[in-house]
């Protein structure tokens, strides 16, 4: 039998565990709210003194089976959506700088994105590139500069999961 995992809305109560969502209109009181303009300031705090680069990427649309996840273990990850929608999965952090960590199956979560303008993943969360729903999905991801050299850690899950809608 193969396990599955049904994905579900992301929203800053849902995905909380993982990093931090960045809503279309945000919460909290606006720091200008006029006729020209509406605008919330830091809805997302970087770590102090670590260089970023911003990447684009575009996932293909292919079959909604899981087989492995990867993290980032010095610093976090922002993703701001800028075409399609899709689904990503997400699994708990345990010990960032253990270097023999797996990800743990049974803490794995699937959430859409879409309606929403960016979300935060936390230092040593879990995840994988994203599932479209549409034909592609894009996005821009900012994260620590040369991490692709030192900051990924991808490891095969022990069995597949069937992401469902």
């Amino acid at each position: 039998m193969v396990r599955t995992i049904r994905a579900k809305k992301m929203t800053p109560g849902t995905y909380a565990k993982y990093g931090k969502v960045v809503e279309l209109k945000p919460g909290e009181d606006p720091f200008v709210d006029n006729e020209e303009v509406v605008g919330w300031l830091n809805v997302v705090e970087f770590e102090p003194d670590m260089p970023r680069v911003v990447h684009l990427i575009m996932e293909k649309r292919r079959k909604m089976v899981l087989t492995k996840l990867e993290r980032h273990t010095k610093g976090m990850e922002l993703f701001i959506p800028i075409s399609g929608q899709c689904v990503m999965a997400f699994a708990e952090a345990r010990e960032p700088k253990d270097p023999d960590e797996m990800p743990n199956i049974d803490t794995i979560e699937v959430f859409e994105i879409k309606d929403i303008s960016a979300f935060v993943v936390n230092e040593g969360v879990w995840h994988w590139v994203g599932f479209p729903i549409s034909q592609t999905a894009t996005q821009l991801v900012v994260l620590k500069s040369g991490s692709e050299k030192d900051n990924v850690d991808a490891r095969d899950l022990p069995e597949p999961i069937q992401i469902v809608l």
